[in-house]
């Protein structure tokens, strides 16, 4: 069975290898959140339209796939500059880390195996938009390590028990 302690240093490491990569292959990956919209971008793209193959190799002896490599890059420049920390645990294969791994900004919790990563490469950029636009939406959340949509859901979800308690 899989050891799945948290190993929050095996992201920062795999978009480390990953950088090195794509910057061999013309994409410049800077660690940036600009590098996110514009470079992050691109490559997205090239994948959706299958102008790219992209090779990696091993980090700390196992191989990531791209997914997870994305996503590493993607979760670890956020949390960088929102100051976020990755939670759970990361293997190689983004099946696996769909369920385990996640990046933490207070109480928002970003899980970008699934969204934006995830759900962009499974349904491309005409059904989820691009990066800039959900930093846009997504910004305050990080910036503010606050989980807006929770606590409206809880603000409602407590207006509905409050107005059932005064009714007759």
């Amino acid at each position: 069975m899989t050891n799945l302690e948290d190993n929050p240093t095996i992201p920062p490491l795999v978009a480390s290898h990953f950088v090195t990569e794509m910057n061999s292959q013309g994409y410049a990956l800077e660690m940036t959140e600009q590098s996110l919209v514009t470079e992050l971008e691109r490559l997205l793209c090239d994948i959706e339209e299958n102008n790219i193959k992209v090779t990696l190799g091993l980090v700390d002896g196992l191989e990531y796939d791209l997914k997870t490599s994305l996503v590493c890059y993607f979760g670890t420049v956020l949390s960088n500059t929102y100051n976020g920390q990755w939670k759970g645990h990361c293997t190689g294969q983004s099946g696996t880390n769909f369920y385990t791994s996640s990046v933490l900004f207070g109480e928002y919790r970003l899980d970008p195996y699934y969204y934006p990563i995830g759900y962009r490469m499974t349904h491309g950029v005409k059904e989820t938009g691009t990066i800039a636009e959900w930093l846009e939406s997504k910004r305050r959340y990080m910036e503010d390590h606050i989980d807006y949509h929770k606590r409206d859901i809880e603000k409602r979800r407590d207006a509905i028990i409050n107005q059932q308690n005064e009714s007759p």
